[in-house]
């Protein structure tokens, strides 16, 4: 096993950064690259870094896009301030059978002496060292290689001027540095204020009411389902702020998405009996639908949700309809695409829809509704009625 690890304080990650990890994909034939943020890195002051929990959301967007991409704690799990020399020693340990490559920019390269032993960083691993440039990386290279053993190699990226310390300063002076960032990243910082921009408006109630129903949650839905739910709450927000949707409903709504899935399938079958709900023969049937259908009922009993939009997206979620608001299409194709989702989709690939999903929301609705019916049919299973009418409706109304 080849493994490539990308470090750093991603604060935040950037396009550089994938760029980076593909460039390792494709010219060195690693098999994973692991983004692993530092938990506190030895030049820069702990204050001066975004929480943990926001610099890894940001990279789960950003990674989202490729299967052998990875998040790794291993770093950042781990207290107090972090070396990368303990890093490389703690990985052998654990994956004695892996070669490790440890990709820096030309700048780390040249601070490289001062690092914290860096004798046993080049011992335990290859070096890739990134440049923009590469009239000086060669010779560098050279001269570390007869200092510290033949370790070091170096490839290029695009000439590009991204870097995080002049990503957050143009936020900081209210600039939106489009076309540095993943769309999704951009979106998460507008989203929660970080780097001192502007945060969206908030309602008080819907603020108080997520934080109340984020623990009632966590309780009643298996571990999976819950990471699940984040992901979908998450990735339903950034797609509201692109596509001009009030974000607080977007995240209430995927996070209320699955709230029926605490119950069994004949529990699930009961409790609609009992409430009177409405089960059409193709729910009863294929009872992995009903959940929609019934977390309206479980969002506005349980949960307190009166809002009808809300309740709305929760209800079609599954399997769509004709004429769906922004808002019922962002949680149906949050639910999709989020990234703790790592299937294998065809005829369109996850990368795609994920791609598709903040240019144009119908379009991406057809991508995901070509890919559930394929699969559907290629396992000669039924395909709920509601889904073909949702499928050719928004076939007809596009353009191509």
């Amino acid at each position: 096993m080849r493994i490539a690890i990308v470090g750093g304080s991603f604060d935040p990650i950037h396009d550089g950064h994938i760029q980076m990890a593909n460039q390792s994909l494709q010219g060195l034939g690693v098999d994973e690259v692991w983004f692993m943020p530092s938990n506190h890195p030895p030049h820069k002051e702990e204050s001066d870094i975004v929480s943990n929990e926001h610099r890894q959301r940001m990279i789960q967007f950003a990674i989202s896009c490729c299967k052998k991409f990875r998040f790794s704690d291993f770093e950042y799990s781990r207290p107090g301030t972090t070396y990368t020399s303990d890093t490389l020693s703690l990985l052998h340990e654990s994956y004695p059978d892996t070669q490790f490559y440890f990709i820096m920019g030309e700048d780390s390269l040249r601070d490289f002496d001062s690092w914290h032993e860096p004798e046993q960083i080049a011992a335990r691993c290859r070096i890739l060292v990134c440049s923009r440039e590469g009239h000086s990386l060669m010779e560098l290279c050279e001269k570390m290689n007869r200092k510290y053993g033949s370790v070091f190699s170096a490839f290029y990226i695009p000439a590009s001027c991204i870097s995080s310390s002049y990503i957050r300063e143009q936020l900081q002076e209210g600039i939106l540095p489009y076309g540095q960032l993943p769309p999704q990243v951009l979106s998460y910082i507008r989203l929660h204020g970080l780097y001192h921009t502007k945060p969206w408006c908030i309602n008080a109630s819907k603020d108080s009411a997520m934080k109340q129903l984020i623990p009632m949650l966590q309780s009643s839905l298996r571990p999976k389902r819950f990471l699940h739910t984040l992901g979908v709450a998450d990735t339903a927000s950034n797609l509201a702020v692109v596509h001009g949707v009030n974000p607080q409903n977007a995240r209430l709504a995927g996070m209320l998405h699955d709230c029926a899935k605490y119950l069994t399938d004949t529990e699930m079958i009961a409790l609609c009996e009992k409430k009177h709900i409405h089960l059409t023969d193709f729910e009863c049937s294929t009872p992995a639908l009903i959940h929609s259908k019934l977390g309206v009922f479980v969002a506005r009993e349980r949960y307190g949700v009166e809002d009808s939009a809300i309740l709305s997206a929760i209800a079609c979620h599954t399997t769509g309809k004709p004429d769906m608001t922004s808002l019922e299409k962002i949680v149906f194709i949050a639910d999709y695409i989020e990234p703790g989702r790592k299937m294998d989709c065809s005829p369109h690939s996850l990368k795609k829809i994920r791609q598709t999903s903040f240019q144009d929301l119908d379009q991406s609705l057809i991508l995901i509704l070509e890919n559930t019916i394929h699969y559907l049919t290629k396992e000669k299973l039924p395909v709920d009625p509601v889904s073909k009418e949702t499928y050719l409706y928004y076939k007809k109304e596009s353009p191509t």
